[in-house]
This record gives C-alpha cells, sequence and structure tokens, in this order.
C-alpha cells in the first residue's frame, strides 16, 4: 500500500473519532449539564460525591438540564451510532458507552445517580 494512501486512511479515520462529546452532533453542545461515567472497574454502587472523579471520568457537558433526556441522549444508538466514541471513551478508562447504572448527571450542584430503580438525586455537600 502506498505511503500516501495510508495517511489519507488514517486522516480519514482520525476524523471520524471523536474528540469530545460535542462531536456526537447538534444536540451535544456544551453546557453546564456535566455528564459522568464509572471507569472501568468500578462498581455501580460505588460513587463518591466527594471525589467523583477517583471513580468517574466526565465525558463531557451538555445544555440539557432534564437528567431523563440526558440518560436518553447518552444511549449509544442515540450518540454513539458508529463506535466513534470508543477511542475517546478508552482514554477516559471508561469501558461503555450507553449510560448505565452508576453514572452520573450533575445539574446545578445536584448529582442524578443512575440506579437499578431510576434515578436517585443527591445534594452535593456544601
Amino acid at each position: 500500500m502506498n505511503h500516501w494512501y495510508r495517511t489519507y486512511t488514517q486522516i480519514l479515520e482520525d476524523n471520524t473519532q471523536y474528540r469530545s462529546l460535542s462531536d456526537a452532533g447538534e444536540y451535544y453542545q456544551p453546557g453546564n449539564t456535566q455528564v459522568w461515567y464509572r471507569k472501568k472497574d468500578t462498581q455501580t454502587n460505588r460513587v463518591n460525591l466527594n471525589d467523583l472523579s477517583s471513580t468517574h471520568s466526565m465525558v463531557g457537558t451538555l445544555k440539557e438540564t432534564d437528567p431523563e433526556a440526558v440518560l436518553s441522549m447518552m444511549q449509544s444508538e442515540s450518540w454513539n451510532t458508529d463506535n466513534n466514541a470508543e477511542s475517546m471513551l478508552n482514554k477516559l478508562g471508561v469501558s461503555h458507552s450507553s449510560m448505565t447504572t452508576g453514572d452520573v448527571v450533575v445539574v446545578d450542584k445536584i448529582a442524578h445517580v443512575i440506579t437499578t430503580d431510576g434515578i436517585e438525586s443527591k445534594e452535593f455537600a456544601s
């Protein structure tokens, strides 16, 4: 394979990979709502709101403020249809692309933790 073709192919592949959540499309533009995913090997019931970054990685921010809507938006079939976020998520230490149990949406200093029974809201300690 020619060097120019390999370079061209690499450029195309790099351009299809997400570098941030906003690369997912117009509905995923940055805002004040934080989207946190559990890191690999973190148990679903291990959410330390005083040190969220020790067990979670912030995938990005969104303008959407309704935690239910964010949960829906962050399903793979909505935002990661072609697995373009795989490299970004790997760099963040995350092994899943659909928001799931143990993940967190932070809106106005309130953490909305995804549980098996729905979404549980908890205020951050002041």
